[in-house]
């Protein structure tokens, strides 16, 4: 019998740590937790994990710095970025930075479930720390994700929306950005476009790729 990965699980909250490993330990991965960046940054550094599940808020060490530390600990980790007060400029860091994915709360647990097992279903025995990719999966945008959030290419399957790829979930936060700023402008498109930094016509761009609608509520 095939011994799947470990997956380490940072967040300051209890509940959340609790909720993370006992979905994942369901699913037959071996889970440990540290409530805070610097003690798991510890437990990384004397044990191989393949998959690194980390709150983006919380005291001391955020998200991202403990994301930053992690690649230079452990360069071929899988990170995925976990946050209830998601903005497009984290999460184009986060993607930046190296993040497999920038996950909202809260998210279910089939999603969870999904990107994990995609996350580490390639991770090849015997060879630790390496991730062999298919040829379709080269340059999909995983270790080297795009800074331009609605132009990050999927790297996982389609039905992961939102919560589930890193290509989704970028968009979204973009999306729910972009209705926040029309609706405090009233909708206003030259204030709006300035507010966002970007012209007229790229919001009008926006605006229809998204299908944003005038009556919709941020």
């Amino acid at each position: 019998m095939t011994t799947k990965p470990c997956i380490l699980v940072i967040d300051d909250e209890e509940t959340v740590r609790e909720s993370l490993a006992g979905w994942l330990t369901e699913d037959g991965y071996e889970v440990e937790t540290a409530p805070d960046g610097p003690s798991g940054l510890a437990r990384l550094r004397a044990k191989d994990y393949a998959v690194l599940l980390v709150d983006l808020k919380m005291p001391g060490m955020d998200g991202l710095e403990v994301l930053s530390k992690a690649r230079e600990i452990r360069q071929e980790i899988s990170v995925i970025i976990m946050t209830a007060y998601a903005t497009v400029g984290t999460a184009v860091q986060a993607m930046k930075q190296g993040a497999h994915d920038y996950l909202m709360k809260p998210f279910e647990p089939e999603d969870l479930s999904r990107l994990v097992e995609h996350l580490t279903r390639e991770r090849v025995p015997g060879r630790e720390g390496v991730l062999e990719r298919d040829a379709t999966s080269r340059g999909s945008g995983i270790t080297e994700p795009r800074v331009e959030p609605a132009a990050i290419p999927p790297a996982v399957p389609a039905g992961l929306v939102a919560s589930g790829t890193a290509a989704e979930s970028l968009r979204e936060v973009e999306r729910k950005h972009i209705v926040g700023i029309l609706t405090q402008l009233g909708w206003n498109i030259s204030r709006s476009a300035r507010a966002l930094g970007i012209d007229r016509v790229t919001l009008y761009n926006k605006i229809k790729k998204y299908g944003i609608r005038e009556d919709e509520q941020p």
